[in-house]
């Protein structure tokens, strides 16, 4: 989740633009998948982005594919991206761990770009849990373009996904492509479209449009690029 990174998928003809939010202590909006930054850091014990300020996220960089002979990169924030990409591609945004402040990760996001570009991100995870669908209905209510919930096999085992997919507030759904068929059609008897994740090769990709895929997220992008 480098600018570099996306810019490669843009030069790949990709018009859709996914970004995961976490927000520090002191209000600033990255890109990172996970609660803390360790992993694509290359560290150990450093606590949860909840209780780190932007300054000292600075400090780290993002070092995920510096293995792979790529320079580190440094954390992309939020409103760089909105400003970068806004005008000109489909932004899937998803607030993670932060969604207690979802109501301001959305007004930075309408402060940068037409809401007919936004489309509004979360996990359908949690028996019990109106906070997704909640989220959901207000990216509706003022006006973005759609909302995506996406789940993995056991949030159908669990009842979590039929707890919050069959609301109009999701218009779009999502499973991940390792799960079998069976979990794939009673995702897709729901009757929305759905999207495949995360695709990490051609294979992936193909995979889940065999298995009813609408759209597929894809992550890595290799020489020959992903998709169809």
């Amino acid at each position: 989740m480098s600018e570099y990174a996306y810019d490669q998928a843009i030069l790949r003809g990709f018009g859709a633009l996914e970004f995961s939010g976490q927000r520090t202590s002191d209000g600033g909006w990255f890109g990172c998948h996970n609660p803390d930054i360790n992993e694509v850091a290359g560290e150990i014990g450093l606590p949860n982005i909840s209780t780190m300020t932007r300054a000292q996220i600075e400090a780290y960089a993002n070092v995920d594919n510096a293995t792979a002979g790529h320079p580190s990169r440094p954390f992309y924030g939020l409103e760089e991206f909105l400003e970068k990409y806004g005008s000109t591609h489909t932004l899937l945004l998803d607030p993670k761990n932060a969604i207690s402040f979802n109501s301001e990760f959305m007004d930075i996001c309408e402060d940068h770009v037409d809401k007919d570009r936004l489309i509004w991100k979360y996990y359908l995870g949690g028996v019990g849990s109106s906070t997704p669908t909640n989220a959901a209905q207000s990216a509706i209510d003022r006006g973005w373009a759609a909302t995506w919930g996406y789940c993995y096999a056991e949030d159908v085992d669990s009842g979590a996904f039929a707890e919050h997919s069959d609301n109009d507030a999701w218009t779009l759904l999502g499973l991940n492509i390792g799960a079998s068929q069976l979990y794939w059609d009673t995702v897709l008897a729901v009757g929305k479209p759905v999207v495949g994740h995360i695709a990490n090769s051609q294979a992936d990709y193909d995979t889940a449009i065999t298995k009813g895929a609408d759209l597929v997220q894809c992550s890595t992008l290799l020489s020959g690029g992903l998709g169809g």
